[in-house]
This record gives structure tokens, C-alpha cells and sequence, in this order.
């Protein structure tokens, strides 16, 4: 296995172990839904950590598939973390649960597909510029 993605399958277990908690009750905060603001936080989290997994895979590197490969994973993670939840008695499966997980996760991700493009548009010109003055110094 690799070191890499022991962060984010520890998270996905973590997720799977609190599914199966038996009529787990959020606190009760009027004017917020701590429920869908969990929702949104702990797969932001770990979205963070597939985002991160998917980059340093070496079949994943190449363009926006990190990006494609954790959006696809975290929709499918969190269909199947609620149809879950449908057979722990006590608890329920929501459509909105997995609105808040995506959208969560959604953020994170496209958050750091946008870090990594302009990281590398930034590092791309100044060697680029270095290469070119090199290549005309020995020419020349």
C-alpha cells in the first residue's frame, strides 16, 4: 500500500465506523444545522486528504485527474456512506447529507486544483526564462 493514501483510507474508515453508530444525534443549535455543517466539514477534510492521496499517485499525476479522480471518489464515498446509514437502525439516509458532503468536498478540491495549476503556471515561466537564457549563453 502506498504511505500516501494510509491518511485518507484511516479518515474513510473513521467515516464508516461513526456511520454505524446507532442513533447518533447532532446537538440541537436553532439557527444552524450543525448536522449539514458537519456534513460539510468532515468531507472537506477529507476530501484534503484523497486530493493529496490521488496527487501522489504516479498514474494520477498527469493534468486534472487528481482533480476528476477525487470528485468521482468523494460523490461514490458519500452515496455509499448514506446507503449505509439506511440499514444502522436508528439512523436514516438523507439526499441532503450527501448535498453537504459533495458540496464539502467539492470546495476543497477545486480549492487546490486551483493552488496546483497556479503553482505551476508561476514555476513554469520562471524556468522556462532560465532555460532560454541558458540556451542563448552557450549559443552564443
Amino acid at each position: 500500500m502506498n504511505m500516501d493514501m494510509a491518511p485518507a483510507l484511516a479518515y474513510a474508515a473513521l467515516i464508516i465506523v461513526v456511520s454505524s453508530i446507532e442513533r447518533l444525534a447532532a446537538p440541537d443549535i436553532p439557527w444552524l444545522s450543525t448536522d449539514k455543517l458537519a456534513h460539510v466539514l468532515e468531507y472537506a477534510l477529507f476530501a484534503f486528504l484523497f486530493y493529496r492521496s490521488f496527487s501522489h499517485l504516479k498514474l494520477l499525476q498527469k493534468g486534472a485527474l487528481p482533480t476528476l479522480s477525487a470528485l468521482l471518489f468523494l460523490v461514490l464515498f458519500a452515496v455509499s456512506d448514506e446507503l449505509h446509514q439506511k440499514y444502522v437502525e436508528g439512523r436514516s439516509a438523507e439526499a441532503l447529507d450527501v448535498v453537504a458532503d459533495v458540496l464539502g468536498g467539492s470546495l476543497v478540491i477545486l480549492l487546490m486544483y486551483r493552488r496546483k495549476v497556479k503553482r505551476r503556471l508561476e514555476a513554469g515561466s520562471a524556468p522556462l526564462s532560465a532555460k532560454r537564457r541558458t540556451e542563448s549563453e552557450s549559443a552564443g
